[in-house]
């Protein structure tokens, strides 16, 4: 398992078309990208909404945490591809 922040684009179109092939090693990466989530939930824009509306689902759904954060590393990426391009 390999565990810490990233900040690489990974093609997940292209990747999709690999998952059901049976001779590819599949590898769970447990990574995040290193940013303050609480401090864009605080943000009065469409990111600091969507981070909000998320953090408040994680605090009525806890078993679904990993499920929230995980859109929420999504959202804010692609959040921020938009915002630089």
């Amino acid at each position: 398992m390999l565990i810490g922040n990233n900040e690489i684009d990974i093609n997940t179109v292209e990747m999709i078309k690999y998952i059901e092939n049976p001779n590819i090693i599949k590898i769970k990466v447990d990574t995040s990208t290193a940013f303050d989530i609480n401090m864009i939930a605080k943000q009065n824009n469409l990111k600091g909404i969507f981070v909000k509306k998320l953090l408040e689902k994680i605090e009525n759904e806890p078993e679904n945490r990993e499920k929230f954060e995980r859109a929420i590393e999504i959202g804010i990426n692609a959040f921020n591809r938009e915002i630089n391009t």
